[in-house]
């Protein structure tokens, strides 16, 4: 038991180490009641980091399928315009219009999330 409770504090909670052996000197409750105050802080404070790092990763991927949609989106014009230099591309109200009718170019605004009614 003696080995065990050194384990236990030296491996799990060094910094209190001081502070528990002080309290199982008084008594076993206060020793229990301070092992488990240690047990639930730490829990909790590493299922608050899980979540940051969940959302960081949420935020990410969010970033990183715009970047896919807006390329895909922009590939699929170049195509219906038949060129490779974007620069040179001026489109007209009435020949936005007639690209709304492409199914390509629908299918690429839908999986932008593009409202299409809207335009």
């Amino acid at each position: 038991p003696g080995s065990m409770h050194t384990l236990l504090l030296a491996g799990a909670f060094p910094d209190t180490e001081d502070i528990m052996r002080d309290a199982m000197s008084q008594h076993l409750i206060y020793w229990s009641a301070m092992l488990l105050y240690f047990l639930l802080t730490t829990i909790t404070i590493m299922n608050m980091m899980i979540g940051v790092l969940v959302e960081v990763v949420k935020g990410a991927q969010a970033v990183e399928q715009e970047a896919l949609d807006t390329k895909g989106l922009r590939d699929t014009l170049l195509a219906v315009f038949d060129t490779s230099n974007p620069a040179g591309i001026s489109v007209s109200r009435e020949t936005f219009c007639t690209l709304l009718e492409d199914d390509r170019i629908l299918h690429a605004l839908r999986s932008c999330s593009i409202d299409i009614m809207g335009l």
